[in-house]
């Protein structure tokens, strides 16, 4: 799947942690089981099989000396399958590391900034003065205009908190995006916010749809502090004009794609594979991708869900093996597992029956090449 060649530069995902400071309804570290029509909404708390723990310095510089960082790596995007990067504990300091590991490596984070004070946020942009400003670029999730329309997803955050977080960073000279999940509740807002985002000097503003309602049609009902919520799903992509307006709408698809069949008529296109990428987790383990991971965590902390087969995808890809082989933490160097360990090889020759069903589900067919919804 992957094959080290001297020139190749690689883009890494990095879960720093899986530790946050929100609880988003649809997130993976809160509910997880998506509600049907006759259930009574789920109560926003922690998964039981988060394990709250987060990569060291130590472990970065273990995971990745400076020499490899140099051969290897080309960017680093710090955002978990289960927790926002800022929690983790030295953020700070292992973004210094890899910014001076290589005058030519780029950082990006994805993060709610409702946690940590102005000062410390000031402090991580100066992170990127006397470089490249363009190698350091934080990604604000921000799902609203008014703490009522933001913390209807983004629960447990403060939006004043946010506001005064986002001063501080861009105040620094530092590169910022704007990503905004649509939804029902915060359509109207999606204008004004963009307008917004040019206004404060954000690059780039970002409109998500999330895909998380699946074919539900009764929305994804919830229980915060004893009251029930419902999200429901935006309007926005039902209105013909505004996705026919092309300052609305600008598709993102993934760099390198292309359809590729096989034998039996299907095809699996592996998006990080084209990119190339792949994914560390924070226990350390690398494997491709963080669709592969989050059932690779779950399943390995003993937690079972039939809705979500976790279990058969452990059993498809992970119950034959040591896993530990897997971690460059604590056993291997990174670039011996994506080159030299027989699960990467396994599983592109397992792409040709179309399994395992998470990579079909994810790369299995074009449509799924289009993730996201760009407002310019």
């Amino acid at each position: 799947m992957y094959r080290y060649e001297p020139s190749k530069k690689y883009t890494v995902h990095l879960e720093l942690t899986d530790k946050c400071n929100a609880a988003c309804p649809m997130c993976q570290r809160t509910n997880i089981e998506p509600p049907s029509s006759v259930e009574k909404p789920k109560a926003n708390k922690t998964a039981s099989y988060i394990q709250n723990v987060d990569l060291t310095l130590e472990d970065i510089q273990t995971i990745w000396p400076e020499k490899t960082l140099q051969q290897y790596m080309k960017h680093i995007h710090m955002c978990g399958s289960f927790g926002d990067p800022m929690m983790a504990r030295d953020v700070y300091e292992i973004t210094d590391y890899f910014l001076k590991s290589d005058p030519r490596m780029e950082c990006s984070f994805s993060t709610n900034a409702s946690l940590r004070d102005e000062d410390w946020w000031f402090k991580f942009g100066c992170l990127a003065n006397g470089r490249d400003r363009r190698r350091l670029t934080v990604m604000f999730c921000i799902d609203g205009l008014t703490q009522e329309t933001h913390e209807m997803y983004r629960r447990d955050t403060n939006l004043d908190k946010i506001w005064r977080n986002v001063d501080a960073y861009m105040d620094s000279g530092a590169r910022a995006t704007w990503q905004f999940i649509s939804f029902k509740h915060n359509d109207h807002e999606v204008e004004r916010a963009r307008k917004m985002s040019a206004d404060m000097g954000f690059e780039r503003f970002e409109l998500v749809k999330t895909p998380r309602f699946g074919a539900r049609d009764n929305g994804w009902p919830y229980n915060y502090n004893g009251n029930e919520f419902r999200l429901e799903a935006s309007s926005l992509y039902a209105n013909d004009n505004w996705m026919k307006n092309p300052e609305n709408i600008k598709l993102k698809t993934v760099p390198g794609y292309e359809k590729k069949e096989t034998d039996t008529g299907h095809y699996i296109d592996c998006k990080v594979q084209n990119v190339p990428s792949f994914y560390v987790d924070c226990e350390g383990f690398v494997l491709p991708c963080c669709y592969l991971a989050s059932p690779f965590y779950r399943a390995r902390h003993n937690w079972s869900n039939e809705i979500y087969h976790f279990h058969d995808c452990w059993n498809d890809l992970w119950a034959d093996m040591d896993v530990w082989e897997l971690n460059a933490k604590h056993n291997r160097l990174f670039e011996d597992i994506l080159h030299k360990h027989k699960w990467f090889s396994d599983l592109e020759i397992m792409w040709k029956t179309s399994s395992p069903a998470v990579c079909n589900k994810i790369c299995g067919n074009k449509e799924m090449a289009t993730e996201r919804e760009i407002v310019l």
